[in-house]
């Protein structure tokens, strides 16, 4: 091994061929050690070659240790060249890397080349500061294929590494760059227009995915109008330069819409084909705002226009406006509606000018006001009160028909134009091209705005002229005198009220102070010293001067005021003079009016506690008639107190006064004096602060006869409210006796069908009672709102009570108890059996209601009492019936009221508040009374007091009795429009023996007695029918044969009279119903006849 280094250490000495040179590479790369270190040994050319070769080399035994290396491998290692020889691969790490090594130990392990190695040193340095090698190691063989060693070729790549991490960072920024531009990108084969590739940004900006546009015709991107045959759309043409500038294209957006955008392109080749590269940019936005900018511009220009017009009318403002408010919202029409002060409708209508050309509805601008209510969609910004845009006129719910010649609309927007708080007008503008947006809403609002600006302007000056002009009219027109006098006490204004007391020529005073005026008189000298202390003060002065004057003297109320001007600085004297020369000689004869007058006057002044409040009052002046009114004398008042003179009085006259004397409200009201016994009317005011006067009227006499026709009145509502429950009967009193009519008669006919005996005829019986009693009770209540001949008789009221608690005994429930306790079971009263039988009803209906939905107990009672003198009833006998519940019983205000029409508690129950009214109407009729006491929880009794008779009277015959009827064979002619009462009729008068025509019709009867006007004895009519009335039919029937019998029959009186009746002929006049008896005595009267035997 010795050798070995020696022989490698020695210098190359001999010269090498270019034979020998790659004889010496080939040999190294295939291992072969003795050849290698043959020729390096042979050759200085070749060693001179190796250390000047970039690539590090080394070659290494099989220790491993180096035998030797080039400068370059030196170099990588870190240390000289000279040091190598004899280092192992331990000690001195190829390229200074420990991989490095182990890759060389391998080698020689494995006897296998090792190409392409990387690894990265020294070791030693930081990670950033490393150098990046790539090595080839291979085994040096020995003749015999034994291992002599390793090769090493190194190659510094840190430069190419870096390099081409810096390309790969660098397509990765470019692609990165591509995909997140915000400016969209498209690389487009200019061949054949497909786009390659293009960035998410492009794919935002026209609304479409970018794997619809990747592999798509660049012709996609933009709107067919804009194709061209070269498909040079977005980029110039190939073999063209780069565009050197933008280019504005059009760009067809997925939604229909059309965007605008900015291209820059450039062309370059890439994999052997030509393409285009393009850069779009959305401008809409600052297109949008270059428009912004221009419409501000426009709205500007406008608003200055429209600040120019100082001397435009109020139409001429409107028409500029609405014409501006179509251009700066690219409108078609616009109008401006203006509204009338209540909102409520559109009161004027302007239009503009390209509205009044298109529009051909006849005068189109004079049309007359609209209410709100019935406009359409223009009225829904002031219906919402904001503003109302309309893309799509057509499909909006709100949009109705237009008259023929009406402007043909798309879109449109009105916008309500506010002024101090209401809604003055509307703005409206129809048919842009595009939609209207929010931009159209503020342009149109910003120019209504400054519309009402100058509006206002413009009636604010008109305002001022007016003012100043009404201002110098009044103070021209005014009896006071107005001077004004600058800040040196100079009159510089005198106004025309002062000639009739300086004369006409009032131009030579001016120039002058007060002092100059008076010729420095002491009153002059005292006013001017008042005049120079306001300017010098700023505080008003008043006060009275008495001047002598051409006109004579005169006394003046001269009030001073400091006029300011714009920094507050007092600048002149205002002096208002008037005339109180009357005023003081009317003064003088105060006294003697204040004395003479005949209502009592009185001035005090207020009292005041610490707090302010009223407390108290001190007389300061009466008149004589207040002395007598009152009694109290002025001596013994004036300057006293209320509370010294009477010390009981109440406060709220002190209140009352108090408020009098410190707001300045005057009171009017009415006081009555207990200790006098009069009412007095007082009025008091405020004749100064802190004082108040009254005047005193004595109105007693007045008061009473108010009183009186308040009492008056009250009758005479209570008169009209049974005037109108009669006319409320009176209504239906005609149907409900019809009915009863028809229920009677065919009781009447059923009861004559049974024979003696039958159980059924007590039944029939009852029910032509009740009728009966219907019927009466309809007369009462006709009857209620008008006197009338009631049918009264000897009555037992025992019966009537019995005959009541038959029928409450089957409706009352069974929680109510019933007691009954009749001590005058024989007395008699004179009175009507169908009224008491109402009153008494009533009064029961009324407790079991008091009593409802508890258990309780119900009384009645009827007893004789005598009653004497000086009770609230004449002395003599009287029957008294009684009434008491347990219920719930009334509060006295209830109590009081009663017996009030209409008056109810139970109006959720119904109630109709006439039961007790219509009660005592009746007792009250019969000369009798009615009284009711209760207490809430302990029921109620009322007390029914009648006039007994003083003997017993006959009674009436029995109705049986009176139901025979006598009867006849003549013919009757039967007429009524209601068919159950022409069968009864019928069937009634042919029982009777009377041959009957009956007919519903009072036409067909009519025709019938025309036929034949001797085929009938007898025509009986009802009076309301709907062709003709009764009336009429026995008219038409006595003209063509006048001494016709004719009984007329009514459900209502009220319709026509008894005496009418007669006094047109009629023999017999019958109120509905009619029994059988009463009706076959009127046919024998009308005969006038006997009855006819059966």
């Amino acid at each position: 091994m010795a050798a070995d280094r020696k022989d490698r250490a020695a210098p190359f000495v001999e010269p090498m061929s270019f034979g020998d040179f790659l004889s010496a590479f080939e040999a190294i790369s295939l291992g072969d050690g003795a050849v290698v270190r043959t020729i390096l040994a042979k050759s200085r050319v070749v060693r001179s070659f190796l250390e000047n070769l970039p690539l590090g080399m080394a070659l290494l035994d099989h220790h491993p240790r180096y035998i030797l290396a080039n400068q370059a491998m030196a170099d990588f290692n870190g240390r000289s060249l000279a040091d190598h020889p004899g280092l192992g691969v331990g000690q001195c790490p190829p390229c200074g890397s420990r991989l490095a090594a182990e890759f060389v130990r391998q080698a020689l392990g494995q006897g296998l080349a090792i190409h392409d190695c990387r690894f990265d040193g020294p070791d030693d340095q930081p990670p950033e500061r490393r150098r990046q090698y790539q090595a080839s190691i291979f085994p040096i063989f020995t003749r015999d294929g034994g291992i002599d060693g390793v090769g090493i070729l190194a190659a510094d790549v840190t430069i190419e590494r870096r390099a081409l991490a810096d390309l790969r960072r660098s397509e990765e920024k470019h692609a990165r760059v591509f995909a997140e531009a915000t400016d969209g990108l498209a690389l487009v084969d200019r061949q054949s227009g497909v786009v390659i590739d293009c960035n998410q940004a492009l794919a935002k900006l026209v609304g479409r995915p970018r794997a619809e546009i990747i592999g798509r015709h660049q012709r996609l991107l933009h709107p067919p109008e804009d194709w061209q045959d070269d498909f040079s759309l977005s980029f110039p043409r190939l073999g063209r330069p780069p565009s050197r500038g933008p280019v504005l294209l059009r760009l067809q957006l997925a939604d229909g819409r059309i965007g605008q955008a900015e291209v820059r392109s450039s062309v370059f080749e890439l994999d052997g084909r030509q393409v285009a590269l393009g850069a779009f940019r959305d401008i809409s936005d600052r297109l949008a705002a270059q428009k912004a900018t221009n419409f501000n511009e426009m709205r500007l220009e406008a608003l200055f226009r429209l600040s120019q017009m100082t001397q435009a009318t109020e139409q001429e403002i409107y028409d500029f406006v609405v014409d501006e408010g179509v251009r700066l919202t690219e409108s078609q029409y616009g109008y401006l509606y203006l509204l009338d002060e209540n909102e409520t409708a559109f009161a004027r209508r302007v239009w503009s000018e390209t509205a009044l050309r298109d529009c051909q509805i006849f005068d189109a601008q004079t049309f007359g006001p609209q209410p709100i209510a019935q406009s359409g969609i223009c009225a829904e910004a002031v219906r919402q009160r904001r503003p109302v845009v309309i893309n799509d006129h057509a499909a909006h719910p709100l949009k109705r028909g237009a008259p023929p010649g009406h402007l043909p609309l798309r879109r449109h927007i009105h916008v309500p134009v506010i002024d101090q708080g209401r809604i003055a007008a509307v703005a409206g503008m129809a048919n842009k091209d595009q939609d209207y947006s929010h931009a159209d809403v503020l342009q149109l609002q910003l120019l209504m705005n400054g519309m009402m600006a100058i509006v206002h302007q413009r009636r604010a000056e008109a305002a001022l002229r007016e003012s100043r002009r009404a201002f110098k009219n009044l103070v021209e027109n005014l009896a006071d005198v107005i001077c004004r006098w600058d800040n040196k006490g100079r009159l510089v204004y005198l106004s025309p009220a002062a000639a009739p007391h300086l004369g006409a020529d009032l131009q030579r005073r001016l120039g002058k102070t007060m002092a100059e005026l008076t010729c420095n008189s002491d009153v002059g000298l005292h006013w001017q010293e008042q005049i120079d202390r306001v300017l010098r003060l700023g505080q008003p002065a008043e006060g009275e001067i008495e001047l002598d004057l051409e006109a004579g003297p005169r006394i003046f109320n001269w009030r001073l005021f400091p006029q300011r001007g714009a920094t507050g600085q007092v600048e002149a004297v205002v002096s208002i003079a008037r005339d109180i020369t009357k005023l003081r000689l009317s003064e003088r004869n105060y006294r003697m009016i204040f004395d003479g007058m005949l209502d009592g006057f009185a001035l005090h002044r207020i009292v005041c506690d610490q707090g302010g409040r009223p407390v108290d009052y001190v007389f300061l002046d009466v008149n004589p008639a207040f002395e007598g009114m009152t009694g109290l004398r002025a001596a013994d008042i004036l300057g006293k107190s209320l509370r010294q003179i009477m010390p009981q009085a109440e406060d709220h006259w002190v209140e009352t006064y108090g408020q009098v004397a410190l707001t300045g409200r005057p009171a009017r009201f009415e006081s009555y004096a207990a200790a006098l016994d009069k009412h007095f009317e007082v009025v008091a005011f405020r004749p100064r602060p802190g004082q108040f006067a009254c005047i005193f009227q004595d109105v007693t006499e007045r008061r009473r006869a108010q009183e009186q026709q308040a009492k008056l009145e009250r009758q005479l509502r209570q008169a009209q409210k049974m005037e109108a429950i009669g006319a409320l009967a009176g209504g239906i009193a005609h149907d409900f006796n019809n009915i009863l009519s028809a229920m009677n008669g065919y009781a009447e006919l059923a009861l004559e069908d049974l024979p003696a005996g039958h159980s059924s005829r007590q039944c029939l019986e009852q029910v032509l009672r009740a009728g009966a009693r219907a019927k009466g009770l309809i007369r009462q209540i006709l009857g209620f709102s008008r006197p009338s001949d009631e049918t009264r008789r000897p009555l037992r009221l025992a019966t009537v009570l019995e005959e009541v608690l038959t029928l409450l005994r089957s409706s009352l429930p069974a929680t109510i108890e019933i007691i009954q306790r009749v001590e005058a079971a024989d007395e008699l009263v004179m009175a009507d059996p169908t009224q008491m039988h109402q009153v008494l009803l009533n009064l029961c209906t009324n407790a079991a209601q008091a009593m409802e939905g508890q258990r309780g107990v119900l009384e009645l009672g009827l007893e004789a009492v005598e009653l004497g003198l000086g009770q609230r009833l004449p002395a003599g006998r009287w029957l008294r019936l009684s009434v008491r519940d347990s219920g719930r019983g009334m509060d006295q205000a209830t109590l009081a009221r009663i017996f009030e029409p209409f008056f109810t508690s139970r109006k959720a129950e119904g109630g109709t508040g006439m039961g007790l009214a219509v009660a005592h109407g009746i007792v009250t009729s019969h000369g009798g009374a009615i009284e009711a006491r209760s207490r809430p929880g302990q029921g109620s009794l009322f007390e029914i007091y009648l006039p007994a008779l003083a003997e017993a009277a006959p009674e009436p015959p029995d109705e049986a009795a009176q139901r025979a009827a006598p009867s006849g064979g003549e013919a009757v002619l039967f007429v009524d429009d209601e068919r159950p009462l022409v069968d009864v009729g019928k069937r009634m008068l042919e029982r009777l023996g009377y041959r009957v025509t009956a007919t519903q019709s009072a036409d067909e009867a009519l025709r019938l007695f025309s036929a034949d006007p001797a085929a009938f004895d007898l025509l009986i009519t009802d009076y309301t029918m709907p062709e003709i009335t009764g009336a009429e039919l026995a008219q038409r029937a006595m003209a063509l044969r006048p001494d016709l019998p004719v009984i007329l029959c009514t459900g209502y009186s009220g319709q026509i009279s008894e005496a009418d009746a007669l006094n047109m002929g009629i023999r017999r006049y019958l109120l509905k119903p009619v029994t059988a008896g009463q009706l076959s005595a009127a046919i024998r009267q009308a005969l006038g006849q006997p009855p006819a035997e059966a």
